[in-house]
């Protein structure tokens, strides 16, 4: 046996759609929006074998996996699953640690830099959000300047 394909659609294989399923069920961290661009679900560290028996039932359509499925997830110190605004979902298994929280550090810069451009141009353009309390978060951003504090 391989890993299984998951054919034409939203994912790749047939253990993206089990990680993705069960990234959802669980409420794992995300990052980024898919209106913006691309949504972000993180599954920081290592797999037991107890928890690749769990990930079964989030999928049982695909169940069980098979064992080439499981050495990749046992092979594994960390996984992104990243959706697009069109719904397709890539998922990427990290081998260490170390590349992992690379990747995961360069999506939480980009992320940052696109919601403090956001928040700019949204403050620019004349709009404001007004929160409970009546301020502004673009406005509480800008200096008098003009410029960012």
């Amino acid at each position: 046996m391989t890993i299984r394909r998951y054919g034409p659609g939203k994912f790749h294989t047939k253990l993206d759609a089990t990680i993705y399923g069960f990234a959802l069920a669980t409420g794992a961290d995300s990052l980024g929006d898919v209106e913006r661009g691309w949504a972000y679900t993180l599954l920081p560290g290592a797999w037991s074998a107890e928890e690749i028996r769990d990930l079964e039932k989030y999928e049982p359509e695909y169940a069980p996996l098979t064992e080439e499925e499981r050495e990749l997830i046992l092979g594994t110190m960390g996984i992104i699953a990243a959706e697009n605004d069109q719904g397709f979902v890539y998922v990427e298994y990290y081998p260490t640690v170390k590349e992992y929280e690379s990747v995961v550090e360069k999506i939480e810069a980009d992320e940052s830099d696109d919601a403090e451009a956001e928040i700019l141009a949204d403050h620019e353009a004349g709009e404001h959000e007004e929160t409970a309390f009546g301020d502004c978060p673009a406005c509480a951003e800008i200096t008098e300047e003009g410029q960012k504090e």
